[in-house]
């Protein structure tokens, strides 16, 4: 794991903390959330369980995992803020596509504010989950 990126899972391993929120990196190229395997997932946190999210590492560039994980901060900070689309997405399940692509917009700031770059080949990525999403 990259110096830097190691960094910062540390620091967003304690901000998220802050909030009842577990940071698991899953040292396998997916992980598994209810009925599929995935990159990442966040859950928030309720009145009777800590949130939890979590990232796959295995198998994966530093600069991707990174943009995984970035896209769970993305998240994390809408449930932080209240974010109107993350609210109603929680109550309307044909939101979904809508909240994930102004979450992948999202996560691009944040995995450029931690000093990467979104190289072709990573908006690339992002274009083809949105687009499995489409269908």
């Amino acid at each position: 794991m990259r110096k830097r990126a190691k960094l910062i899972l540390l620091d967003v391993r304690e901000k998220i903390a802050e909030h009842g929120v577990r940071l698991v990196v899953d040292r396998k190229p997916k992980c598994w959330i209810e009925y599929e395997h995935c990159d990442g997932y966040f859950k928030a946190p309720s009145k009777t369980r800590k949130g939890i999210m979590v990232v796959a590492i295995g198998k994966k560039r530093h600069v991707e995992y990174m943009w995984d994980l970035a896209h769970e901060v993305a998240h994390f900070r809408q449930w932080l803020r209240k974010d109107r689309l993350w609210s109603r997405y929680n109550r309307n399940e044909d939101l979904y596509y809508e909240l994930e692509k102004k979450t992948e917009k999202e996560a691009e700031r944040i995995f450029e504010s931690w000093g990467f770059r979104a190289s072709d080949r990573l908006k690339k990525r992002s274009k083809k989950y949105l687009k499995t999403l489409e269908e």
